[in-house]
């Protein structure tokens, strides 16, 4: 994973914000998604869960995806794509 790090870092272009980050700043808790075909646009709040026990293998390495339809149009056409799969 360094390697890959260093290799990016290495490229001229790379802003100088990107080669030292600033840890003083949070980061967002989520992540945004948007998936778009044809005219339908889906945008979602994505959030990762990791739970982070060292005693417990198994819970170390799960980690849960969330979800969440940004607008009421995402929100609709989940449901109608929920309801196609029944």
């Amino acid at each position: 994973m360094w390697a890959l790090l260093d290799a990016v870092l290495a490229y001229p272009d790379v802003p100088p914000a990107w080669r030292q980050p600033d840890f003083s700043s949070t980061g967002e808790p989520t992540f945004s998604l948007v998936l778009q075909r044809g005219a339908l646009v889906m945008r979602f709040h994505m959030v990762v869960t990791a739970f982070s026990a060292p005693q417990q293998i198994t819970l170390d390495e799960l980690r849960i995806e969330s979800y969440f339809p940004v607008d009421d149009d995402t929100r609709l056409a989940c449901e109608h794509l929920a309801a196609r799969c029944s």
